[in-house]
């Protein structure tokens, strides 16, 4: 224990006053006389011994008074353990945890409500000469400065709910930082969060030249059930096809939860509805059939109603559904009859056959699937427009010449990263086994019959497989070689048939399988951009760009109009890259609008990490500050009576105990006049 004014503690000589009064009795006494007083003795006796006692008691009581009240002006005190320097200035850096799991409640029971109220309280709970830095999961420049309290009340105030997450020893760590840089204060930073268990973590060796205060603002809410993510079954997305789109849901609570209804729209028109139960702790998948009867950018929404957070209720999501399929045929000699039979059937396909020798290199990337059919050479221009092709997302089909061009052959698959070797084979087999996981296969077959026919193969090229080749074996031949490989590249699909399309070679093209594949690899070019953003992670979207060498920058347009952000991009070759990392500030769907004429849609999600509702405890707080060596640190509990400022004054000042001694003195006064007026 010390004192803020010890020199006070001289008035503890005054305890003398009383004892001298009670040992030197200054009373005088006045005889009188009576004839007989034989049967007073006793009384006086007793008299005597109580009189002694009731003036032993009244000498306790002053003393302890004057005690009492002494220790009240000298203020005693018992330390707090830190480094606070007395008389001199604060500066103090308030963190307010302004990320999604802090929108919990509604009105005064919003988390991040009691948060700005929190630290208004602190801001106003210092003198005039304090400055004061504010910190969010934003991360904004302007607040990384020390300004006054009237400045720091504005701040505070304007503090929204963010899609950000930054880790706790991130932040702290820039706490620290900032307040290193005022010199000749008292540092003091708060934090002020939910502290929820999927996110919060406290680094070890913390800064012990500042004093730390944890206040936590929790929810007593532990339910929630959030939409994770969705995703087609197959890849292949085109009008007048079915696709199944799947959604998964957790249940992050101990307890079932109640029956849900989830709802999927498209094009805000609603297109199912189904009911679930969750058991507690689980994660379910539920299905929906979509006709993909529009062409065009579609723009989609599941939706739940759980009572509990609201940011991962809703899930968005963007897909496009091409007109056309474009179509290129790469010649080395003739044109294939069978493909332009296969393709003019269509009037969903455009097909365009160009010479190899006259080939405009442009067409390869709006094409969505390339097919070589018998080249002898491959120029480095060929080279380049096909990995541009793949980047795009699109596919590529190789089919060999019959006697030529194999070394050149291996060498550009080795180029594209699909190095193979290929070795002429006269044996006659046949296809005995067809791989219906593929999306090449499966969203035609459902099962093959007993006895299918299958196609025949007189001679082929023999396609040596290793483990680390990567690539899909789509048909195999009885005698287990391939007969079509598959390899995903970069963005797109590569593809490679042992056998030219010729009857000496097989009748592949004689056969139903041959409209599968070939239709569906064409499908399958149609590159599909990410059917969502997720904020803060990078994330790549391509949209078709202008042949014009300059065009405007693009930009990204909120639903309502009310957000108009340039990602950051780059111009490929008739294409544009868009790069999605943090420059959106809410969840939604997005339009992208360049040179005047709107190319598609961007949906972005919040990050489902703070989906689970469980927060530490104070007490699992105080355990981890203990484990982590913060000792220069404590908690302020959320059931604690005591206001922020007198909270403040034990954890800066220590524990003030005057208020304690000045109570007891006015007892101890009291018991004295109580004592003297009813003890006679």
């Amino acid at each position: 224990m010390e004192f803020i004014y010890p020199w006070y503690l001289v008035g503890l000589a005054a305890v003398s006053i009383p004892i001298v009064i009670h040992l030197f009795n200054f009373h005088r006494y006045k005889k009188v006389y009576f004839t007989n007083v034989r049967f007073l003795q006793a009384i006086q006796s007793e008299t005597h011994r109580s009189s002694r006692l009731r003036n032993l008691i009244l000498l306790l009581l002053r003393i302890l008074f004057i005690i009492a009240l002494v220790m009240a002006f000298a203020q005693p005190y018992i330390p707090a353990s830190n480094n606070i320097r007395q008389g001199s200035p604060f500066a103090v850096s308030i963190y307010i945890d302004n990320s999604q799991s802090m929108e919990t409640g509604a009105g005064n029971e919003n988390l991040l409500h009691q948060a700005r109220e929190k630290a208004l309280e602190i801001v106003n709970s210092f003198t005039s000469t304090d400055k004061f830095q504010l910190l969010t999961n934003d991360m904004e420049g302007k607040y990384q400065h020390f300004v006054p309290a009237n400045e720091a009340n504005i701040w505070v105030n304007d503090v929204k709910s963010s899609l950000a997450y930054v880790s706790a020893s991130t932040l702290l760590q820039t706490q620290a930082k900032l307040l290193h840089q005022e010199k000749n204060y008292n540092h003091l930073a708060f934090f002020i969060s939910d502290f929820a268990k999927s996110t919060f973590s406290l680094p070890t060796n913390p800064d012990t030249n500042i004093t730390w205060v944890f206040v936590p603002v929790q929810s007593t809410q532990p339910f929630n059930v959030s939409i994770d993510t969705c995703w087609f079954d197959m890849p292949i997305v085109a009008p007048g096809l079915e696709s199944r789109l799947n959604v998964n849901l957790t249940n992050h609570s101990p307890d079932q939860s109640r029956e849900l209804i989830v709802k999927l729209s498209t094009n805000g028109i609603q297109r199912g509805l189904k009911s679930l139960t969750l058991p507690p702790k689980t994660t379910s998948n539920l299905s929906f059939q979509l006709m993909n009867a529009d062409t065009g950018s579609i723009e989609g929404l599941f939706q739940i109603n759980d009572n509990g957070f609201t940011f991962d209720d809703e899930l968005y999501f963007s897909y496009a559904v091409h007109p056309k399929l474009q179509i290129l045929i790469v010649n080395g000699g003739e044109e294939n009859s069978y493909f332009n039979r296969l393709f003019h059937s269509d009037s969903l396909m455009q097909v365009d056959n160009q010479p190899l020798h006259r080939l405009d290199y442009s067409r390869l990337e709006k094409s969505y699937l390339t097919i070589l059919n018998e080249l002898t050479e491959y120029p480095e221009g060929l080279i380049l427009s096909i990995q541009r092709s793949l980047e795009a997302g699109h596919s590529i089909a190789i089919l060999p010449h019959p006697s030529k061009g194999i070394e050149q052959l291996e060498q550009f698959l080795f180029s594209l990263g699909g190095g193979l070797k290929l070795l002429a084979d006269t044996s006659s087999t046949a296809v005995s086994q067809i791989n219906l996981d593929h999306f090449i296969f499966k969203p035609a077959i459902e099962r093959m019959p007993s006895m299918p026919l299958l196609p025949s193969v007189r001679k082929y090229f023999k396609i040596n497989l290793t483990s680390r080749s990567g690539y899909d074996v789509l048909m195999t031949l009885r005698n287990g070689d391939p007969f079509l490989i598959a390899k995903n590249l970069n963005n797109g699909h590569l593809f490679l048939q042992a056998t030219p399309l010729r009857p000496e070679f097989t009748d592949f093209m004689h056969n139903n399988l041959f409209v599968v594949a070939y239709l569906n690899m064409a499908i399958s070019g149609q590159y599909q951009n990410p059917l969502y953003a997720v904020y803060g992670k990078p994330s790549l979207f391509y949209f078709e760009k202008s042949s014009e060498t300059t065009v405007p920058a693009p930009h990204l347009i909120s639903s309502h109009d009310k957000i108009d952000v340039i990602p950051f991009y780059r111009d490929l070759d008739g294409q544009s890259e868009i790069i999605i990392r943090t420059e959106l500030p809410e969840a939604g769907i997005y339009r992208l609008k360049r040179d005047d004429k709107w190319s598609g849609y961007i949906a972005l999600n919040a990050s489902r990490i703070e989906s689970s509702p469980h927060c530490f405890s104070v007490d699992e707080l105080d355990k981890m500050l203990q484990q982590r060596g913060w000792a220069n640190s404590s908690v302020m509990r959320k059931d604690d009576d005591l206001p922020i400022k007198a909270f403040l004054a034990q954890t800066i000042d220590g524990i003030k105990l005057w208020k304690i001694f000045l109570v007891a003195a006015l007892i101890l006064l009291a018991a004295e006049v109580t004592l003297l007026r009813f003890w006679k």
